[in-house]
């Protein structure tokens, strides 16, 4: 095309015309023809391309700040989007560790976490995250997608003072599209890494903002709405899942050899992990919820499903039964038929004809027997002694508070009486697996365990020719001073 007004350089041949909104962003952000390569990109492409440079620009500063006139450009189409990309770093794994050094994405992340996350924000920020709360929320649940390298302590950071500042906000945006089991259960794949099972007690619990201020009372209608959204999804019911039967396979492959467990994820430690952040998740999220006058309902949940306590029993037990692997299913529920999808936490049924034996490490079973005794543990009492206010510099004396986990102790206790023959079975029936156990034998005693006692021998896992043990099971004894501790009760015990 040929543009009848051009100078006599132009005549000397045709020249392809770039686009007007193409025009427009050369002007704008300086950038170069060959940059831009006119015609390669729609114009919507285009227009992320160009918000990424102009955002990395700004982030090339030391200390980057909001200004009045760059909140129009952030709340442009696009740009919000564009400027939570350099915190989630979709496409960009592997994640990074603390052996990594101070690379520039990452160093771009930090510095977008800093601005997001100012503790004394301009009058600009604090307009810019007064309209786009609930949109950061969202989009920082991004950094838990597979393909994702972002920092889970930035995003931590980022939602911290998102929630001091516009809790009704931030509920408001994670319920707004109907996501919020997919964004929670996305959040518990990732439960292996720090500090993700604190963002999650912190998003239930809201402990960014003290009781006694003015916006906790405010917020509390968004984050019942919140927390009927968890009971909704049936949080507690996905923890149980995530501990107990998540990634377990059959005991035996087609070939007849021990099978250990993974499903989905073939590493048995990340599953264990994994099962120890969502314990973590429960365990505090009950601390927190047994004097919180907004949680019955995950309360109502726990105690409401027996499903859950079997899986828990059973897992503790090591008698999960799951799919068979030649049907192609996954972990399941326990003697139930249903299967509980790693990644989808989706309901799938077969046939009780196909369940064979699960392979349940030690260390699941352990995970799942914490969790029982920690629920039960917390239950004991009717009251608890809290500090429920704050008066100036001085902290309130302890106040009695009714304990809401001690009203669904009856119902609770009530199932675990059924089960109580199976979990004794377990105990006399249980066989150590020297590859297994080696990890929790008894480690040396400690200076400190000398000092009480006067004692200064160390355990043994060695065989132990006096013990009065079955054949081949004393090289699974533990000599403690004074005493041996034999099968049933030496790998299982807390």
């Amino acid at each position: 095309m040929i543009d009848s007004d051009s100078s006599s350089d132009d005549e000397e041949g045709p020249v392809e015309a770039v686009p007007e909104a193409e025009k427009d962003a050369v002007q704008y952000s300086g950038l170069s023809q060959a940059l831009l390569g006119a015609g390669a990109h729609s114009s919507g492409q285009f227009r992320d391309d160009r918000n990424t440079l102009l955002l990395r620009k700004m982030l090339d500063l030391e200390e980057p700040s909001v200004t009045p006139k760059m909140v129009d450009f952030l709340m442009q189409d696009g740009v919000c989007e564009s400027l939570l990309r350099f915190v989630t770093r979709r496409g960009c794994t592997p994640r990074p560790s603390v052996d990594d050094g101070q690379s520039e994405e990452l160093k771009l992340s930090y510095r977008t976490t800093m601005l997001l996350s100012c503790e004394a924000p301009s009058d600009a920020l604090v307009m810019f995250l007064s309209r786009c709360a609930g949109k950061i929320a969202r989009l920082l649940f991004d950094v838990f997608a597979e393909d994702s390298g972002g920092s889970f302590y930035h995003v931590y950071r980022i939602m911290e003072g998102l929630l001091r500042l516009y809790p009704v906000e931030v509920y408001t945006g994670l319920l707004a599209d109907g996501l919020l089991g997919e964004r929670i259960d996305a959040a518990l794949l990732c439960a292996s890494e720090s500090p993700v099972p604190e963002m999650v007690v912190m998003l239930a619990w809201l402990s960014p903002v003290p009781r006694n201020v003015a916006l906790f009372v405010e917020a509390a209608g968004a984050r019942k709405a919140f927390l009927d959204g968890l009971v909704q999804w049936n949080m507690m019911r996905r923890l149980a899942a995530v501990v107990s039967v998540d990634g377990l396979t059959g005991s035996c492959s087609g070939d007849g050899s021990e099978g250990t467990g993974g499903g989905d994820f073939a590493d048995d430690a990340l599953l264990l992990a994994r099962a120890q952040g969502a314990l973590q998740v429960m365990s505090d999220l009950l601390d927190k919820i047994c004097v919180d006058d907004s949680s019955e309902g995950i309360l109502d949940a726990l105690a409401g499903d027996p499903e859950v306590l079997d899986w828990l029993v059973d897992c503790a037990c090591g008698a999960v039964k799951v799919a068979s692997s030649a049907d192609g299913a996954g972990g399941s529920g326990p003697g139930t038929g249903t299967c509980m999808g790693t990644d989808t936490g989706t309901d799938v049924t077969a046939s009780a004809s196909t369940h064979v034996d699960a392979h349940v490490p030690v260390g699941r079973r352990k995970v799942a027997l914490l969790w029982l005794t920690s629920l039960v543990g917390k239950m004991q009492q009717p009251d608890i002694m809290c500090i429920q206010s704050q008066s100036g510099d001085r902290l309130s004396s302890p106040t009695p508070v009714p304990n809401r986990l001690f009203a669904i102790r009856g119902r609770v206790l009530s199932h675990l009486k059924t089960r109580q023959n199976d979990v004794m079975a377990a105990l006399v029936a249980f066989s150590s697996n020297a590859d297994e156990g080696a990890a929790y034998f008894q480690q040396p005693r400690t200076d400190a365990d000398a000092d009480t006692d006067g004692l200064t021998q160390t355990a043994s896992r060695s065989p132990i020719p006096d013990a009065p043990v079955p054949a081949g099971e004393g090289q699974y004894a533990v000599h403690h001073p004074g005493y041996t501790v034999t099968r049933p009760f030496t790998i299982l015990r807390r």
